[in-house]
């Protein structure tokens, strides 16, 4: 999900692969730096991680990512995993999947969801999390802690479904509410958090219901919030949105980049500046958009309108922020499976040689 630094040197030359369940036999894995020096780009066992479709029979997602070589390689055959957020050095992916402890169904996919860490090649998976709901994972910039999403309400039947923010250690310890929800006791949807670079802070994106007795065409308000990475101090940068997907940190950490969804074919990509919160929209038809290390392009998914929707096998794309260029990055799914039109893409922070 949306990391601020991200390793996209080798990803334009990605070639196509195959990958088993798990392991490439060949990815090594190391320690999580805790001295806030990054990795070099191409160091780690993997450049991304996407959610995919596994075959053309398998209705929800799995875990793909692409070596420092070109390699696709597959990290879980569940058809339940989601989310994939990297370590700051790119050797375990933290992510979301129902796979080990609720029933997957074939037409709404997992019944439940909690955190699980694996490393980048697949291996040594482990849950973090006991809830039945969490998702939206960000590991912290110092690679200690994880931010995520959770479900309030479990229960269908007792009526709206809230969800906060909450925080856990990398070793599944210490879980917590980072914050509580809306003071004027809406129920509400605080979610897509993303730590910033410097680690102090956390932007979300919160989802208002209609108030009591709107008509039954009220949509819910979005807005784009910051808090303190400890839990104080929430307030509200940008207000107003509708359909917000996902938010990414500018490397300097002045501004953040999310999408839009407006309708069913227009999903424009936006950067807004922290310090002088006006949105400006950078690019169209674009999905959880995510910061290159240079801060001068964007990677994100691309849906293909088919039929009045986006509902076309969705791509890759790198779109250049000064040239306002799009480049599509052929990564290679095709032995593998396809991409999930899901709002979930990561890769490794780094910083070039």
């Amino acid at each position: 999900m949306g990391v601020s630094l991200l390793c996209l040197a080798l990803l334009a030359s990605c070639a196509s692969g195959s990958g088993s369940r798990g392991t490439t036999g060949s990815l090594a894995t190391s320690a999580v730096p805790t001295g806030g020096r990054l990795p070099p780009c191409g160091a780690a066992p993997l450049d991304v991680a996407f959610t995919m479709l596994g075959t053309k029979g398998e209705e929800h997602g799995d875990i793909a990512g692409v070596a420092p070589n070109g390699r696709v390689v597959r990290l879980t055959d569940d058809g339940a995993s989601y989310d994939p957020d990297f370590t700051p050095d790119g050797s375990r992916i933290v992510f979301s999947s129902g796979s080990t402890f609720a029933p997957v169904s074939d037409t709404s996919g997992p019944t439940g969801l909690a955190l699980y860490v694996m490393n980048a090649d697949g291996s040594k998976r482990s849950r973090l999390t006991q809830g039945r709901s969490d998702f939206h994972p960000d590991v912290s910039p110092d690679g200690e802690r994880v931010v995520f999403a959770r479900q309030l309400n479990n229960n269908l039947e007792q009526g709206p479904q809230g969800t906060g923010l909450y925080v856990v250690n990398v070793d599944g310890r210490d879980v917590h509410p980072l914050i509580k929800g809306d003071p004027d006791g809406n129920e509400v949807k605080d979610w897509f958090p993303a730590w910033s670079p410097g680690g102090d802070r956390i932007a979300f994106v919160r989802e208002t219901p209609p108030k009591p007795g709107s008509s039954v065409d009220a949509e819910a308000k979005d807005s784009i919030w910051l808090v303190d990475s400890d839990g104080s101090s929430p307030r509200q940068l940008v207000g107003g949105l509708r359909h917000v997907q996902m938010l990414s940190w500018s490397p300097d950490g002045r501004r953040l980049a999310y999408g839009i969804q407006v309708n069913r074919v227009d999903a424009p990509t936006y950067t807004v500046e922290v310090d002088h919160p006006t949105p400006k929209q950078v690019a169209g038809t674009a999905l959880d958009p995510s910061w290159s290390a240079d801060g001068q392009t964007l990677l994100y998914y691309q849906g293909r309108p088919v039929g009045g929707s986006l509902s076309g096998a969705p791509r890759i794309i790198r779109h250049n922020l000064t040239t306002g260029r799009d480049k599509v990055l052929d990564i290679g799914t095709a032995n593998i499976g396809y991409l999930y039109f899901h709002y979930d893409i990561d890769a490794v922070p780094c910083r070039r040689r």
